[in-house]
C-alpha cells in the first residue's frame, strides 16, 4: 500500500493527467483566473465540465502539497486497514455469520467523510467493479457525522447572511450592539447532523416555525481536496491494470457533479421550488418553502415540517406512505423528468395531516423525454415479461451498449461465467447470443417466475453484468439508488412497486412525446 500511495502522489504532482505540459499550463492559467477555491467549486457554467473542474481544483492544490500528502496518508491508512481485514477473513476462512468486514468497511468509509461515502454509495451499484459482497454491504451506508459546535454554526449564519447582531436570544457569539436577534428562537443544539451540514429548529418573528440548515465549516475545501485525491487515486488504479474497469475516474466525476451542487444551498432552494411546481398536480405531496432573505450559499431557512419517519408509523400508514412515494417517483420518472435523487428514509416524512413530505433537494437529476418513455416501458416490460423489449429500452436509457460485449479472460480465452470475470477484456458478440443469455437469466429455471420488486431485477442484471457489458450513465446512478431505497420500503409493507408504478407508466406509454413512443 505504501508503494501505491507513492505512485498516487506522483500522479497528483504530475503536470497534467496525460503528461501534456501545455495542457497542464493551460489548466493552471485558467485556475489562476478564479479568486478562490470557492469560486472554482461553485462555478456552475455549463461550459465547465466536472472533469475540467477537478483539474482546476488539482491545479489549485499544487500550491499546498503538504495538505494533499497529509490527507492522502489518512485515506491510505484507512484503505490499508480495510484491505487487510477483508483479505484476512478470506484467507482464514472466517464463516460468513462471524465476518465483521462488511461492518468495518462501512464504518471506515463513513469516517472519511461525504466524498468517500457518496463514492461508496455509487460503487454499491457496480458489483462488477468491487464484487457482490462489498456492493451489498455498501447499499445501507448512510451519511452520518458528529455535529459541529453551535458557536461555529452561529458565526457561519452571521457571516453568510451579513447580519450584524445576535442570531438568536442568548447568542454568546455576539458582543456588539444590543439589537433584535435574527431569529425569534433557535434550538441550542442541532436536531440533525450530516457530513455537509446540520439542522436547527427555530422560529421567525412572524411566528413561522422553520428549519435552519447550516453548512459545516471548511467542508467545501475538504470536499474539493478529497475529490482531487480520489480521482487521481482511481486514475492510478485504472492505469495500473489492477482492476478490469475502464471508467473508474468517471465515478468521481459523477459524485462531484452532485456534491458540488449540494454545497450551494441557494441551488437547493431553487430545486425545491422547481420540484414543487413540476408536481403541483399531486395534492398529497408537501415540499417546504424557503425564506429567501434568510437563505444563502451556506445557510438555508425553510418551513418546518411536522411529521413522522416511516419507522414511527403504523402498518397502514407505512403502506399509504409507500403508495404515495411510488406514485410520486413514477410521476418524476415518467411525466416531469425532474427527479429527487436522494430520497432515503430520512428525507421522507408522513405529515400530521397524512401527506408525503420530501426534504433535501440538494441533489436533483433531469431525465429527457426519450429516457422517460423508455423507463416507463421498462416497468411495463417487467410486468409483461417482455425481455426483448426490455433490452431495447435499456439501450435507450444507455445501460446497454448497442453492440453486445462479453468478458473474455486474456490468459485462457474463456468467456466469463456469472461469478468471476478474472483478468481480461470486452469482445463484441452477436445480438441474438446476448438476447438468449438475457432471457435465460431473467427467467431462470421457471418461465413463470414473477419479479415482485425492483431489487430482484437489480440482482438479475447484476448477475448479467459480470459476464456482459453494462453501462451506468451518471443520471442512472441516482435513479437506481432512489428506486432501491423506495423498493426497500415497499418490500417491508408487502407492496409491489411495479404494480403501484404501472398506472403512471401506462399513462406515459399511451401519451408519448417522441417519435419512437
Amino acid at each position: 500500500m505504501a508503494g501505491a500511495a507513492k505512485s498516487i502522489t506522483d500522479t497528483i504532482n504530475a503536470e497534467g493527467t496525460d503528461g501534456d505540459r501545455e495542457g497542464a499550463a493551460a489548466i493552471k492559467a485558467k485556475a489562476a483566473t478564479y479568486a478562490s477555491l470557492t469560486d472554482i467549486v461553485l462555478d456552475f457554467n455549463p461550459d465547465v465540465t466536472v472533469a475540467e473542474k477537478l483539474l482546476l481544483i488539482g491545479a489549485y492544490f499544487q500550491s499546498s502539497p503538504a495538505e494533499v500528502a497529509a490527507r492522502l496518508a489518512e485515506v491510505t491508512a484507512v484503505a490499508a486497514r480495510l484491505y487487510a481485514v477483508w483479505t484476512w477473513e478470506d484467507r482464514t476462512g472466517v464463516p460468513a455469520e462471524k465476518r465483521t468486514r462488511a461492518t468495518q468497511l462501512r464504518e471506515g468509509i463513513a469516517s472519511l467523510g461525504p466524498v468517500f461515502v457518496k463514492m461508496a454509495q455509487t460503487l454499491s451499484t457496480r458489483p462488477d467493479v468491487i464484487g457482490t459482497e462489498a456492493a451489498t454491504s455498501l447499499t445501507v451506508l448512510q451519511d452520518q457525522m458528529s455535529p459541529f459546535s453551535s458557536e461555529d454554526a452561529y458565526n457561519n449564519i452571521r457571516d453568510e447572511l451579513n447580519y450584524q447582531g445576535p442570531i438568536a436570544p442568548g447568542d454568546k457569539t455576539w458582543t456588539g450592539a444590543d439589537v433584535r436577534p435574527l431569529y425569534k428562537t433557535l434550538s441550542e443544539l442541532p436536531v440533525a447532523a450530516a457530513s455537509i451540514g446540520q439542522v436547527y429548529k427555530g422560529q421567525l418573528w412572524d411566528g413561522s416555525d422553520v428549519a435552519v440548515k447550516v453548512q459545516r465549516p471548511g467542508v467545501l475545501r475538504q470536499i474539493a481536496l478529497d475529490l482531487h485525491i480520489a480521482r487521481m487515486g482511481l486514475q492510478w488504479l485504472e492505469e495500473s491494470g489492477l482492476n478490469g474497469a475502464t471508467d473508474l475516474p468517471n465515478i468521481v466525476d459523477r459524485v462531484g457533479s452532485g456534491i458540488f451542487q449540494e454545497l450551494d444551498y441557494r441551488l437547493e432552494a431553487q430545486n425545491a421550488d422547481d420540484f414543487r411546481r413540476s408536481l403541483r398536480f399531486m395534492d398529497f405531496l408537501f415540499v417546504p418553502r424557503h425564506f429567501a432573505e434568510k437563505t444563502g450559499q451556506r445557510v438555508l431557512t425553510q418551513e418546518w415540517i411536522y411529521g413522522r419517519p416511516m419507522k414511527a408509523l403504523t402498518d397502514a400508514e407505512q403502506f399509504r406512505m409507500v403508495q404515495m412515494g411510488v406514485e410520486c417517483s413514477s410521476a418524476q420518472l415518467f411525466r416531469t423528468g425532474l427527479v429527487h435523487a436522494d430520497p432515503h428514509e430520512g428525507n421522507m416524512l408522513y405529515t400530521d395531516d397524512g401527506k408525503l413530505a420530501l426534504l433535501d433537494f440538494g441533489l436533483i437529476c433531469r431525465v429527457n423525454n426519450a429516457q422517460q418513455e423508455a423507463m416507463a416501458g421498462c416497468i411495463l416490460n417487467v410486468l409483461n415479461r417482455d425481455w426483448m423489449e426490455l433490452i431495447d429500452n435499456l439501450r435507450i436509457i444507455e445501460m446497454l451498449p448497442e453492440v453486445p460485449q462479453t468478458w473474455v479472460n486474456t490468459k485462457t480465452g474463456v468467456k466469463a461465467d456469472y461469478t468471476d470475470r478474472g483478468e481480461g477484456g470486452w469482445e463484441d458478440v452477436d445480438d441474438s447470443t446476448f438476447r438468449e443469455a438475457f432471457r435465460v437469466c431473467l427467467d431462470g429455471d421457471d418461465p413463470a417466475k414473477k419479479l415482485t420488486n425492483f431489487t430482484e431485477l437489480v440482482v438479475d442484471l447484476t448477475k448479467l453484468s459480470t459476464a456482459w457489458r453494462f453501462n451506468l450513465p451518471p443520471y442512472m446512478v441516482f435513479i437506481i439508488r432512489s428506486l432501491t431505497t423506495l423498493d426497500f420500503c415497499a418490500v417491508r409493507t408487502g407492496a409491489n412497486m411495479y404494480e403501484l408504478a404501472a398506472p403512471t407508466a401506462l399513462f406515459r406509454a399511451m401519451a408519448p412525446k417522441t417519435a419512437r413512443g
